[in-house]
């Protein structure tokens, strides 16, 4: 299991994505831990949200 702050300064190796978009994911779970697949699943659903204006 990883810590969100963890996976916050890994953003970038592990997701090939910004921090900011990382910590946006997995801070909308609600959940301080992760094992790396949920993680990664989470912030790829994430990314794929259409955004809104």
């Amino acid at each position: 299991m990883y810590k969100l702050d963890e996976l916050v300064k890994a953003a970038r190796k592990i997701f090939d994505a910004s921090p900011v978009l990382v910590e946006a994911a997995l801070k909308l779970d609600g959940r301080q831990t992760f094992t790396l697949d949920e993680a990664k699943e989470i912030v790829a659903q994430f990314a794929k949200r259409e955004v809104k204006s």
